[in-house]
Formats: C-alpha cells, structure tokens, sequence
C-alpha cells in the first residue's frame, strides 16, 4: 500500500502468481498488522483514511478468500508437475555429467603429466628456498666463531641476509629466455633500426615469448643495464651476434662474447652462436670456435646488399637463421602480437623516459615541439618508437625522413637532448653521475666477502704502509636490493682508481663480490686480483670472461710481505715515481710475477678446453663397490667402450674428496671434466649411493650439461626408488634400468647394457 498525501492507494499484489497458501496467509497477515489498515496512522485526515482503509481492507478478504477456493486444486497440480520436472532434470544433468568424464578420461594422463612437471618445478623452487633459509642460522653460527677470531660478524651476517633475499626475489622473478641479442648499444640509428626489425619478425615468427632484447626487456634505462645482459647470456641456450665496427672494442659487447666463449669452452652443446656480419671487420681469432659452421654466419657486407635498407637485410638475417633458431622455441603456437601503436598523437609521452616512449607518443611528442604532420607522417612510417629516435643525427633524418629544413632537424635533435638532460638529473640516474666524479689518486677500492675480512685487513695495513688510501663497501648498510647495494657503494667505487679482488672459493659464490666486479668493469676501473685459492673450476661464465684477463697476483703460495709488494707494485708502478731509479732486475722479477688471472689457471684451463679425447662412459659411484666397477670398466673396454672412474695409477678407488698424485687437482675437478668431455654418465646405484652428497652433485652436474644419465643397480632395491631426496628425484624419471646386482645377472644383462650405450653414442656421432 502507498500513501500519497491526504490519500491511500491500496496496490494489489500479485496474488494470481503465488504458489501455495502459506505465503497467501502470510500477506493477510501483513496487511492486518499494518498501522495504516488498522486505523494507527496519524495524518492531517485520519477519519477519511480511516474509511478508506477499511473498506479496502473488507475487498481484501473476499478477494483472499475467492483465490483459497479457486486456486487450491491448481496450486496442488502444479507442485506435483514441478516435482515431475524436477527429477526429469536432475536425472538428465546426470547423465551429462556421466558423458562429460568418459570424455575427459583420455585427457587425464596428459594432465597428470603436465601437473608432474609444473610440481615438480614448483617442488624445486620451494626445496631451493627452503636451502637459502637453513643457510641463516648456519651462517650467523659461522659468523659467531669468525667473530671470536677477530672477524666482523654483523658485515658477515648482514651481507649473507642480502645475497638470500636477492635469491628469494630475484630466483622467481627471472624468465629464462633461450636467444640472447646481443649488439653494439651505442650504435647508431641504422644499426639499431636493422636489429629492431629482425627482433620484430623473429617474435612474428612464434618466438616472441623466447627472444632476450634490452629494448622490451625495459631495461635500458636501468643503472644495472649491462650487468642484466650479462646475467642473459649466461642463462640463454642461443645467442645472435651483430657484428660492428665497434662490437670487439666496447666493454660490453666484447665480455658478452667472451662468455659465450667461456661457456662454449666448458660444453659446447651448452650454448649455439650465431653471427650477423654488418661491417668489414677483423673477428679475433679466439673466437672462430664459437662458429661450428659457416651456415651459422650471416654476412650481410656482400655488394648484394650493401646497398638495401634495414628492413631488406632484417628479412634476410631472418630468412637465413629462422629454421635455426625454432628448435630453441618454448612454444609452438603462436603467441599473439601486441596490437600495433596507432600513429594518432598521445601525451603519455611527458610521464616517461624517452626510450620506452610508443610510437604514438613519439608523435606526441613531435607535434608538441611543433613539427608539421608531413614530416611526423614520414617518421610514423617507419614505427619509429624512443627507443630509436634518441639515436637520429641529422643525415638520419634527411635521409630517411626527408626532413630538409635545419629548423625542424635542429629543433628535434635539442628537445631530445633536454629530455636526455632531464632524465639525468633525477636520482635514479646515479649511475651516470657517479661516471662524472673525479678520480682520486692513490686510492683502492677493495672487494672481498665478509669470512675474508681478516685477509683483507692484512692487505690494507700493507697498502696503507704505502701510503696508499683503501676503501671498500659499506658493511652496515647493505640495502634491500642489488640495485640498492650498487647506489650506496657506487660513489667510493667510482672515485677510486684502482679496484683489488680477493678471490676465495667463498668470494665466488658471493652475490656482493660479483655485483661490485661487474659495477668495477662498468666503470672501466683497473683491476687487480689477488689469488688466495684455485677456484677457476668453480666460477661463471660471466666470472671468467671478466677476470680472465686481468692482472693476478699470488697470495697461495707466496709470503704476504712479498705478494703485497707484487700487489702494490702492479697498483702503482714504481717507475711512475718521479726521481726514482728502480734495478731492472727488480721489476722483471716483479712483472714475472703479474701474471693473467686465465694464464696463471692454464693447467686447468687446458684441462677443462683441450680435452681432445671424448670419453664415452664415465661411471659415478659409491667407493663402497669399487671391487664391481672395476669389474665393469674390464667388461666395457674390453668391448671397445672408452670409461673413465676416478681411480689412481695403481688402480685403487680413491674417494672423490682426496688429492691425485699426479696434477694436484681434486678429483671433484677431474671428475666434472671428465662428466662435461663424455656422452654417458653411468650411475651404479646402491642405497649408499642414493644418500650420497658427492654421488647428487655429479648428477646435478650431468643435467646441467646435457649428459646422458644411465643407471644400473648394483644392489637389489626397489625402482624407482622413493624417497625425497635430490639423487632420487633424479633418477626417478629413468625407468629402464638395467640390474648387475649379482654375478648372475650381470653376466646375463651386461650384452643389454652395451647395446643401450651403444645406440646412445651411434645417435651422438
């Protein structure tokens, strides 16, 4: 019922769509409690609407009462057809639900397979960070002990909390992405332009979700821009060189080679290069290896094309590497392009760096410093984007675009450069204003990891003793982030003129010590190392191609006095001492003893590179059941099978953790060479073997090298075996296993056992 003023307008329900009785009894009952009905309503007419009310109320009831009588057998009817309808429809959704699992019951093992395999990823990455949070208190443990002998424990424990939070962060937040770029970043805009369009037409040929380009990474702007390229083409299983001019001759590109190169030494099947020729240049001849064959070479310096645009020679470094490059795909369908930018001007351009600025904010941006639509027409043929035309000269845009009038190239090449200007005066940009610091001299910058601290303090009261300022990072306050670390540690580094790194088997795995080499060589600083231990085997690509090169000093084998006074000498030279006369003798005993850090490694360097006998089978083992491989190895050489186990000349099984006799280097290194040089690793599995921690490492090792893993038992057990630990997580997958557990069976599965290592090595050929 509504009230309007002085009257009341009595509205009926819809009564003829009520269902049953109840919920009529339940509006009559509605209607007799309301205030208005039963005369309780005060207004300015209360006897008017008194009257009106109860007569209204009176037509109610006799209507009530008409539908109770006329609608009871209806209302009965219809409830017993909506039962009816009701079960008819719950017995047909049953019957679809019955159709629709018969015909997922094919899909379901592909499912569980996927499952498996996104686990057992998600499994890693969790057992990883479970790692890095067991190594806390392990550490700050450590670190109590370092502290009572005299070491910084706080500079330990904090610099051990950044490197497990930047794995926890960054370990998640990395894409891995198989084909590298890798190009001169201070080309000029035709070499960019010519990159661009090959990236473009590789990522329209389904491999947009597996190229690494700075340019969509977005990484271009940032202070860690060469260190993330380097992190790329470690991580990449291809990579693509444009060869410049300029390429072999700037820092960047040139480490970004050597570590190619450096991976390339330790497997080649670890990493495929590619080159693209772009101008007449010398290769140095170290790294012709990296090119297996000359297909894998785009010379783009033919007289062919010489004379074609950019877009021509994309399409023919494509059309030639193309087939190449799809077997490093992720993905076999396409992806979907990003929709293309309209050439309509947008404004976003005045909230951005000029790199990551659209193509239609380049015409934004043109119209706003008042270029006319003929020429913004010409430039937005072409998609040119920020990333491009921070890079026109002038000749790039008479020849390209047409532009004509030095009025316009002027005005377009000075809003460029305030806009550059702009950017580097923020704080973000510290990296180029620590670039613009000046130099002091005399001074060194030292890097070291925390448990090193007593070896470095030796080191800087030697330095100081001539006269020599030593720096080094700032222990209490390390940052949160990598980047953070840099910003804060960038400005001492900058300012210093000579960089000195102690390298330690812990130094190497140090997440701070790497980040301060890489900032060393973005500030092209002089480096120095100092050799406490032989941990070449242990360290990265990007590790060996920055420090291979460098000026190494030996502290292993040398008294402290006279390693510092090597050290301080490749620092300072004393014949750059004005009115001093040095004995000739003295500085050719001095510089004999500055050697490349590479060179003073090259008995393991030749080992791990010039290993020109490729083993066929190396067998891992637990040196409880040396007596049954030895066994075996008689068996496969005697069947023309080349083997290789870590055993001495005498023939006994040493364990893996002592010293040959014969080289001095630990069989742990043997025995990674030996997995890298081999097409099979054969593991004979016992319940030992299984729990073993060397036995895991050298199976991890196979994996990461593209080893092919096989297992035979040696004891009787259950396959595959269960459990949780790493060994069998691995072996798990291999589910042909071959059983020697007892003379009987290995004299009746051995000629098995050959013919399966035999068509492995047939397929490697």
């Amino acid at each position: 019922r509504r009230v309007h003023g002085d009257e009341v307008e009595i509205e009926n329900t819809n009564i003829n769509k009520l269902d049953d009785e109840s919920t009529v009894n339940d509006v009559v009952e509605e209607v007799d409690d309301n205030p208005i009905i039963n005369g309780d309503f005060e207004g300015p007419h209360d006897d008017e609407v008194n009257e009106d009310v109860s007569e209204h109320a009176r037509e109610d009831d006799e209507l009530t009462d008409n539908i109770k009588a006329k609608d009871e057998k209806k209302l009965i009817v219809d409830a017993a057809d909506e039962v009816c309808s009701v079960s008819d429809i719950s017995e047909e959704r049953n019957q679809e639900i019955v159709r629709e699992t018969e015909e997922e019951k094919p899909n379901n093992n592909m499912d569980d397979k996927n499952m498996v395999e996104q686990n057992g990823e998600v499994e890693g990455e969790k057992q990883h960070e479970e790692e890095v949070d067991q190594q806390v208190p392990e550490a700050e443990k450590g670190n109590e002990q370092e502290a009572v002998n005299g070491g910084d424990s706080s500079e330990i424990i904090s610099d051990q909390k950044t490197e497990i939070s930047d794995q926890k962060t960054e370990g998640k937040s990395k894409q891995r992405k198989n084909i590298f770029i890798s190009y001169d970043p201070e080309g000029d805009f035709s070499l960019c332009y010519l990159i661009r369009e090959s990236v473009r037409e590789l990522k329209e040929n389904n491999l947009g979700q597996d190229i690494w380009f700075d340019r969509d990474e977005k990484c271009i702007e940032s202070s860690m821009f060469q260190i993330l390229r380097l992190e790329a083409v470690e991580r990449c299983r291809a990579a693509i060189l444009f060869i410049s001019s300029n390429y072999f001759s700037n820092v960047a590109t040139s480490t970004e080679a050597q570590v190619c190169l450096e991976r390339h030494r330790r497997n080649p099947k670890s990493i495929r290069v590619y080159l693209a020729l772009l101008d007449d240049c010398s290769i140095p001849e170290e790294f012709s290896s990296l090119v297996s064959s000359k297909s894998h070479v785009v010379d783009l310096t033919i007289d062919v094309l010489k004379s074609r645009s950019p877009t021509e020679k994309a399409a023919f470094v494509v059309g030639n590497l193309l087939q190449r490059l799809e077997k490093f795909g992720t993905t076999k369908l396409p992806v979907g392009l990003p929709s293309p930018d309209s050439t309509e001007p947008s404004y976003g351009f005045r909230n951005k760096p000029i790199r990551q600025w659209t193509r239609s904010e380049v015409q934004g941006w043109l119209k706003a410093i008042g270029v006319r639509e003929y020429f913004r027409m010409r430039i937005a043929e072409r998609h040119i984007d920020g990333y491009l035309a921070v890079r026109l000269s002038d000749n790039d845009l008479v020849y390209y675009f047409g532009v004509d009038k030095p009025v316009v190239r002027d005005r377009i090449r000075r809003s460029i450069r305030e806009c550059l200007d702009r950017e580097a005066s923020q704080e973000s940009a510290w990296f180029g204003h620590c670039q613009q610091l000046r130099v002091q001299d005399r001074t060194v910058y030292m890097v070291y990891h925390p448990t090193d601290v007593r070896q470095a303090q030796l080191i800087k009261e030697e330095l100081t003793k001539r006269k020599l300022q030593t720096y080094n990072h700032n222990s209490k306050n390390m940052g949160q982030s990598r980047e953070e670390f840099l910003m804060i540690n960038g400005v001492p580094l900058a300012t210093c003129s000579h960089v000195v790194i102690l390298l330690t088997k812990d130094s190497v795995q140090s997440q701070t010590m790497y980040l301060e080499c890489l900032l060393s060589l973005c500030f092209n600083k002089s480096i120095v190392v100092a050799v406490f231990q032989n941990v070449w085997d242990t360290m990265t690509s990007v590790l060996k191609a920055v420090l291979g090169a460098l000026p190494s000093v030996d502290f292993e084998n040398c008294v402290l006095a006279e390693a510092v006074s090597v050290l301080a000498y490749s620092v300072i030279p004393t014949t750059s001492l004005p009115g001093v006369r040095i004995d000739q003798t003295y500085m050719h005993d001095m510089e004999k003893q500055i050697l490349p850090l590479k060179q003073r490694f090259s008995d393991t360097d030749n080992a791990v590179n010039g290993h020109n006998n490729k083993i066929d089978v190396v067998i891992s083992y637990h040196w409880d059941t040396r007596h049954l491989v030895d066994e075996l190895i008689e068996a496969l050489r005697s069947n023309g099978i080349s083997c290789w186990a870590d055993t001495t000349n005498g023939g006994t099984i040493t364990p893996t953790k002592e010293l040959s006799s014969t080289d001095g280097k630990t069989l742990d290194g043997k025995m990674y060479d030996s997995i890298d040089n081999a097409d099979i690793l054969l593991c004979c599995v016992t319940n030992t073997y299984i729990v073993s921690s060397n036995t895991a490492k050298e199976l991890h090792f196979a994996l990461i090298t593209g080893t092919n893993i096989m297992p035979v038992l040696f004891e009787y057990m259950q396959w595959p075996p269960e459990g949780a630990t790493h060994t069998k997580h691995i072996l798990r997958q291999y589910r042909g296993v071959t059983d020697l557990s007892n003379g009987k069976l290995f004299q009746l599965n051995f000629p098995r056992l050959l013919r399966k290592i035999r068509k492995i090595l047939d397929n490697n050929i």
